[in-house]
């Protein structure tokens, strides 16, 4: 029993004697790296910069992007420390110099920098977003990817029954589009599809679409097939439609696994500004002391009529989607232009990168 209890004790002493030394060893590791990392690299003016701080600099910056600095280990350093962090020192230096920071736009992009540098510090600190996280952001989203079923439709307004049913025969008849669109430009009192040979484009079978669709329309090309006529003319208010089912797209539901890095992005970039706003009132709270919103109305601004802006964007929209080749799909233009013209979309068109705004 006594040798059993020695034995005991000795690999106790062994055990606390390694954890003695381990924590030694990480002590001495620690004050190596803080002593390392205040060796002086470089002195700019009074200005000192410090191996920690071009460690810092450089693990901010993206693997692929410190490749361009070198092709070996050692050139990426001095080129790094040369080209960026001594040349940004050197520029703020030389800006307290002249006295930038008391002109009113520097020293106004001196604060803009420092503000988004601490915007910056905030966002470094969150943690990356769990596969947790985004099954539930689909989850309660999940109507958003859930695609429903759109029907292409066509459709001739006539004033009166029996015009809607002479057009209907005519165009059952021929059973060609051109014809239908002949028919359509002669014959609609629908301004908006009229010029666009009847054609509404596809449409959410259960009436969610923009443009609304009448729901007697809707029920009618419900029960016929791709490429058929609805059998007769259907009431939509004081007028009659000749309506023509083009075709389908079946509803469809996209799969978490392939929206997952889609989602990814866009629940961390929800959660970076929940953080950043929250952090911001916290800052507000800390340091606003006094504000005067009464003074607000004495500011000048130029001269904006947003009905203009508006009409502009969407004439301009109008135009260019006008002059698209692949057009396949109505789009209403805003009031402020037409209660009735429309123009058209096609499917996989592409907008113009920039529209110029015209008076």
């Amino acid at each position: 029993m006594r040798r059993s209890s020695s034995r005991a004790v000795f690999v106790l002493s062994i055990a606390f004697g390694s954890s003695l030394v381990a924590r030694d060893a990480d002590a001495q590791d620690a004050g190596a790296k803080a002593e390392s990392r205040s060796k002086v690299v470089a002195h700019v003016g009074d200005r000192v910069i410090t191996l920690g701080e071009v460690q810092d600099r450089i693990d901010a910056v993206p693997r692929f992007q410190l490749a361009l600095f070198g092709k070996t280990p050692a050139e990426i350093r001095k080129r790094f420390v040369e080209e960026v962090v001594i040349r940004d020192v050197v520029y703020v230096e030389a800006a307290k110099k002249k006295g930038i920071e008391r002109n009113p736009h520097e020293s106004a992009a001196l604060r803009k920098a420092e503000a988004e540098s601490t915007v910056r510090n905030i966002e470094k600190g969150l943690p990356p977003v769990t596969k947790e996280e985004v099954l539930a952001f689909y989850e309660a989203h999940r109507a958003d990817y859930e695609g429903k079923e759109r029907v292409n439709l066509r459709r001739i307004v006539c004033r009166s029954r029996e015009e809607a049913e002479s057009v209907l025969a005519e165009a059952k008849k021929a059973g060609t589009e051109k014809k239908f669109v002949e028919l359509a430009e002669a014959h609609s009192v629908d301004d908006s599809t009229r010029l666009r040979g009847g054609n509404l484009g596809f449409v959410a079978i259960d009436g969610s679409s923009e443009p609304k669709i009448e729901p007697a329309v809707l029920k009618a090309v419900s029960e016929v097939e791709d490429g058929e006529f609805v059998s007769k003319p259907i009431e939509v208010g004081k007028n009659f439609a000749v309506v023509w089912r083009r075709g389908h797209v079946p509803a469809q539901t996209r799969k978490f696994e392939d929206l997952e890095p889609q989602l990814r992005g866009l629940v961390a970039e929800q959660r970076r500004l929940r953080v950043v706003r929250e952090r911001t009132e916290e800052l507000r709270s800390k340091w606003l002391t006094e504000e005067h919103p009464e003074y607000l109305d004495s500011l000048e601004l130029p001269i904006f009529d947003a009905g203009l802006a508006v009409r502009n964007v969407a004439r301009a929209a109008v135009a260019a989607a006008r002059s698209a080749s692949r057009l396949d799909f109505p789009v209403p233009v805003p009031s402020t232009l037409s209660s009735t013209t429309t123009s058209t979309v096609k499917t996989g068109s592409r907008v113009p990168p920039s529209i110029e705004v015209v008076r």
